[in-house]
């Protein structure tokens, strides 16, 4: 009878190790899975945030609609006359406005961003010799980087306005 409880326990042993070890690989899937949901959240945020911008720099005059003549009053920045029609003034004045007050406007704080508007050959536009480009080029660090590129027509030419929204 000795024999049989004996080889019960170690049933019971083998039972339990195999369980143990079946439920921290459950166990270690859904923390790896959690972990990818997070971050795929955390991406599609980002990428609904840069579409939603680029969509207003190139689609809309900004708020109020004349903001370059008075970059202080500005609500809402838009770089579009009409849309995808850019202006040179609201170019200008974007890429002249502190960094730290446009990611505010933009509603990006902890966001870094960047803006530039390029010839169709990828060389960037020129202002009066100045780059059309504002914010920061993402760095080496950079953990997450969303691009949206949009054609516009500037000074009556066809461009490419790139926004990127970086970490």
């Amino acid at each position: 009878m000795n024999k049989k409880a004996q080889i019960f326990s170690s049933d019971l042993i083998l039972s339990a190790f195999v369980f143990t070890v079946i439920l921290s690989f459950v166990f270690l899937i859904l923390v790896n899975n959690q972990i990818k949901i997070e971050n795929n959240l955390k991406t599609s945020d980002l990428e609904s945030k840069v579409m939603q911008i680029t969509d207003i720099l190139v689609q809309n005059p900004g708020e109020p609609s004349n903001w370059e003549d008075n970059a202080g009053s500005v609500k809402l920045i838009g770089l579009a006359d009409t849309d995808r029609v850019l202006s040179e003034k609201k170019i200008t004045e974007f890429s002249n406005i502190d960094y730290n007050i446009t990611r505010e406007k933009m509603g990006i704080s902890g966001i870094d961003f960047y803006f530039v508007l390029k010839e169709l050959n990828e060389g960037i536009v020129k202002i009066n010799g100045n780059e059309t480009k504002a914010g920061r080029t993402p760095g080496l660090n950079s953990t997450q980087i969303i691009i949206i590129k949009r054609f516009v027509l500037y000074d009556e030419k066809e461009r490419i306005a790139e926004f990127s929204l970086w970490k």
